[in-house]
């Protein structure tokens, strides 16, 4: 039986077993993640929603990835990658 759970539907005692492959899903995507980048998206996506054309999304990522590929963060974060 299948009884509505807020935004999780509870089939049993399975719950549990659902939500925790999507917990682990989210953590890792909350550590492995630059809080500039996903703060740009975020801005992004909410700004740009009544935009005319993708191209000016686009302009403004190429921007901001020119513009921040260019500090310092930027030269640090790859030589810790190369090591």
């Amino acid at each position: 039986m299948t009884v509505p759970s807020g935004r999780f539907a509870v089939i049993g005692n399975k719950r549990a077993a659902a939500i925790e492959p999507v917990g682990a899903i989210a953590l890792g995507l909350c550590e492995n993640t630059s809080a500039v980048s996903v703060t740009m998206i975020r801005h992004m996506m909410w700004r740009m929603l009544g935009a005319d054309h993708p191209m000016e999304a686009h302009k403004i990522d190429s921007r901001a990835i020119f513009h921040l590929g260019s500090g310092p963060d930027a030269h640090e974060g790859v030589a810790s990658f190369l090591e």
